[in-house]
């Protein structure tokens, strides 16, 4: 083999190596928990408690309300880290708090009220 076909043998191993990298490549969209979300919350001395979570990124944040047949409560203090979220809000004169993990369309946490723990699951609504 010459100098010049092993050159020219090198030089189609680089193109193929190069165009089956490329071929590979493959996107990850990122994770948005933009939408409504229904909840969930369990093991409430007055029963389970269920509704409608709304967040909206505004470009600098989130926006957030949650919807029940109690009412309308805004969302505070939301931060997003990964798929953790944390956020307050006020409910019958109470702060409370959820903080729990994204996975997929699912929610998994707590909300933490008056020194209390209770599970919350939430489902992204389609």
């Amino acid at each position: 083999m010459t100098k010049n076909q092993f050159s020219l043998v090198l030089i189609t191993l680089a193109l193929l190596l190069l165009g089956a990298c490329k071929g590979s490549k493959t996107t990850t969209k990122a994770f948005s928990p933009s939408g409504q979300w229904t909840y969930e919350v369990t093991d409430l001395p007055d029963g389970d408690v269920s509704g409608t979570m709304t967040l909206t990124d505004n470009g600098s944040g989130y926006t957030g309300t949650l919807s029940s047949d109690m009412g309308d409560t805004d969302l505070e203090n939301i931060s997003l880290e990964d798929k953790k979220m944390s956020c307050t809000f006020s409910v019958q004169g109470y702060d409370a708090n959820i903080n729990g993990n994204f996975e997929g369309d699912s929610f998994t946490g707590k909300v933490s009220v008056a020194g209390y723990d209770f599970p919350v699951t939430m489902t992204r609504k389609q």
